[in-house]
């Protein structure tokens, strides 16, 4: 949606605030459903779980190929994002019952390589089908490359039931909750969350419409923001999770929280420079981002005991999609669009990322890791 944010506020004539709605109406619905879905997670095999979710993801991506309004589009994305909150949550708790903590951010490091392929491949393709057939095309293609997968994931991922047997009633597990939102050390961990996804979505969800609007790019141009980003992070990630491993967490998340301020306050401030330079520019501020989550996903993984592990991340996984909702809704409500179609407070949306950036840093270092 995001990258698509030119194309789709001059179809629809749209204001910021009401983009802002239709990229957060998906991670809302993402973190209300996810947000349940903790109440669940933990009693179904983990394979199963996953499978149901996804076949709902796909359903609703089909709702969004089809649709044909703003409003038809606004609700599509909601019932995408339903589903696709609870998938989150799943799928780091497999990843917390398969991996040691030892090896886990290594691990986390790969998984996310996954949005570097998106960055790479689809956004790329998205944005050649957006642009010569329909807004609507990329939406069609990942609703056949989605049916592949989940016939792929009934035949190759592991069914994970282990956990069942100590699985608890709706009463226990509302219990649990309760235990779990009481915790200092989660409670510290969700700040980190939303203090985190403040610092970089409220400029990623608009990064593409100002570079159109006040950088000089054409549309066609947006695609090359996230093939280098994704080039950047199939390079990176791998070894800033293996350097988060050897090096420790927190040290390596301290390092890129501060080199991710620099092209943050860059970008946010600039005016119009020569497309080459906008593209390094962007390049570094997304492998900063990108590599701070690594390192800090991990930290927020540990911050919960085995037992509770599910439960606690899909929480996460819900205040982490919330998080995004509101910090595109609040990039939204500060920029302005003029007469001539530019953006402008683009340099307070930077302010508020690098503030809310050092401020997570500053709780980030008082959570414990128990397991």
């Amino acid at each position: 949606m995001i990258p698509l944010g030119p194309k789709l506020i001059a179809l629809f004539h749209l204001q910021p605030i009401q983009f802002s709605y239709m990229v957060a109406s998906y991670t809302i619905a993402a973190g209300i459903f996810g947000f349940f879905g903790s109440l669940l997670v933990d009693r179904y095999d983990r394979k199963k779980a996953l499978l149901f979710c996804y076949l709902g993801f796909i359903l609703g991506n089909i709702s969004c190929a089809t649709a044909n309004d703003f409003y038809t589009l606004l609700f599509s994305r909601t019932l995408t994002g339903a589903f696709g909150g609870v998938l989150t949550s799943i799928i780091y708790a497999m990843v917390g019952d398969l991996i040691p903590y030892e090896r886990r951010a290594a691990a986390i490091g790969k998984i996310l390589l996954a949005f570097s392929f998106t960055s790479l491949l689809g956004v790329p393709v998205g944005m050649y089908l957006a642009n010569n057939l329909h807004w609507q095309s990329p939406f069609m293609m990942l609703s056949v490359l989605s049916c592949s997968f989940f016939f792929l994931g009934m035949k190759m991922l592991p069914s994970l039931t282990g956990h069942i047997d100590r699985s608890p009633t709706i009463g226990e597990e509302l219990s649990r909750v309760g235990k779990i939102l009481s915790d200092n050390n989660h409670l510290r961990a969700l700040l980190v969350v939303i203090l985190l996804i403040t610092g970089q979505f409220t400029v990623i969800s608009f990064l593409s419409t100002f570079s159109v609007t006040n950088l000089g790019f054409k549309i066609t141009d947006v695609k090359y923001i996230y093939m280098l980003a994704g080039v950047s992070y199939i390079l990176f990630l791998p070894l800033i999770g293996r350097m988060a491993d050897k090096f420790g967490k927190l040290r390596i998340f301290t390092i890129f929280i501060f080199a991710s301020t620099i092209p943050i306050y860059i970008i946010t401030n600039l005016t119009q420079i020569p497309l080459a330079l906008v593209l390094v520019l962007t390049t570094i501020f997304f492998t900063t981002v990108g590599g701070r989550m690594v390192p800090v996903t991990t930290m927020v993984s540990a911050a919960a005991d085995p037992e509770n592990r599910g439960s606690f991340l899909s929480i996460y996984a819900a205040v982490q999609q919330l998080s995004t909702g509101f910090a595109v809704y609040l990039s939204g409500s500060i920029l302005i669009k003029t007469e001539a179609g530019s953006l402008t407070n683009f340099h307070y949306v930077g302010f508020l990322a690098i503030a809310s950036s050092l401020l997570c840093l500053f709780v980030a270092r008082k959570l414990k890791a128990r397991s």
